[in-house]
C-alpha cells in the first residue's frame, strides 16, 4: 500500500515528471508561447529572496482572475503565501501582481472552471472526471488557489 493509500489526507508532491516539464516549459513561455492560459509566475524565494520562476495556468472564474496549485506543500505556494505579490510572465508582457489566498469555503467553483477550461487541469486534482460539489468541497483544502489583483504600486 502507498502511503497515500494509508493516509489520504497526507500532502501530495509533485510528481518527478512535473519537474522535467516545467524545465522545457520555461523558456517557451518566456518566448510566448504554450497554451493560452500558461505563465511563467515569479515570486521571490522565503529565504533567499531570489526570484522563482514556475509555470501556472491563469483561469478567468467569478469575475476575476485565479491560480490553481494542485499540489498544496508546492514551494511556488509557500512563496507566494509568504510574499503575497509576483509578476505574471508571458514572451514580453510582465505584469506586477497581488496573489490574495482565496478561503476553503470559496474554492469549489474555481476548482471546477480550473478542471473545465485548463488541458490537463483535472489530472492535478483529487476528483474524478465529473465532481460533484461535494467532491470538489472536499478537495478545496488539498488546493490553494490565489486571486489574482494587479499591483496598484506598479
Amino acid at each position: 500500500m502507498s502511503r497515500a493509500e494509508l493516509n489520504p489526507e497526507a500532502e501530495r508532491r509533485a510528481p518527478g515528471w512535473l519537474r522535467i516539464m516545467n524545465a522545457l516549459n520555461r523558456p517557451l513561455l518566456r518566448r510566448g508561447w504554450g497554451p493560452a492560459p500558461q505563465h511563467l509566475l515569479c515570486v521571490p524565494g522565503r529565504t533567499s529572496g531570489l526570484m522563482r520562476e514556475t509555470p501556472v495556468a491563469v483561469v478567468p472564474s467569478e469575475g476575476g482572475r485565479y491560480i490553481v496549485a494542485g499540489f498544496a506543500g508546492s514551494d511556488w505556494v509557500q512563496n507566494a503565501r509568504h510574499s503575497g505579490s509576483g509578476e505574471l510572465r508571458r514572451g514580453r508582457t510582465r505584469e506586477r501582481v497581488l496573489l490574495d489566498e482565496v478561503p476553503i469555503d470559496e474554492r469549489p467553483a474555481i476548482l471546477r472552471t480550473f478542471a473545465r477550461e485548463v488541458r490537463g487541469g483535472r489530472s492535478f486534482l483529487t476528483v474524478g472526471s465529473r465532481p460533484s460539489d461535494a467532491e470538489l468541497a472536499a478537495a478545496s483544502p488539498r488546493h490553494p488557489v490565489f486571486r489574482i489583483r494587479p499591483d496598484p504600486a506598479r
